[in-house]
């Protein structure tokens, strides 16, 4: 069950300031980063807050007409198994749909138990596999059609 949290749109200002509190993420990417990876794409950047508080992010793009990809996201680790996560996951959903794109991409990796976990009850199926250093740092790649 999900606390209410806030799920606004954000700049990329709000999406940084959101990335610096997900500790998994230590290699915080510069803002200038963040606007070359989404530079000329259509984009959705989601905050979720808290009392106004930014407590996790989620930001992702097109990567044509039809498919969506949901790069980056996070919570803090004191809002974990609260609902933010799910919350953030809902409201991109419901926008990617909006916008008419046919399938949701996104990848994760064993490192991060908790969002495969997400991905799977939410109905996101293993569409394939990167191999990196180790088991931990393989990418899994999944994908959905939007609701």
């Amino acid at each position: 069950m999900s606390t209410a949290f806030t799920i606004r749109t954000g700049t990329l200002d709000d999406i940084f300031a959101a990335h610096r509190r997900v500790p998994e993420l230590d290699d915080p990417k510069k803002i200038a980063d963040y606007k070359k990876r989404i530079a000329g794409a259509y984009h959705i950047a989601l905050i979720a807050e808290d009392k106004g508080a930014p407590i996790g992010f989620k930001l992702g793009y097109a990567l044509s007409a039809a498919e969506f990809y949901s790069w980056v996201g996070g919570v803090d680790p004191a809002y974990r198994k609260h609902g933010a996560a799910q919350d953030l996951l809902d409201k991109q959903e419901e926008l990617v749909a909006a916008a008419g794109y046919s399938i949701i991409r996104v990848k994760s990796m064993n490192c991060y138990p908790g969002m495969l976990r997400l991905l799977v009850k939410n109905g996101y199926r293993i569409d394939g596999y990167e191999a990196n250093n180790g088991p931990d740092d393989c990418k899994i790649l999944f994908c959905k059609s939007p609701p």
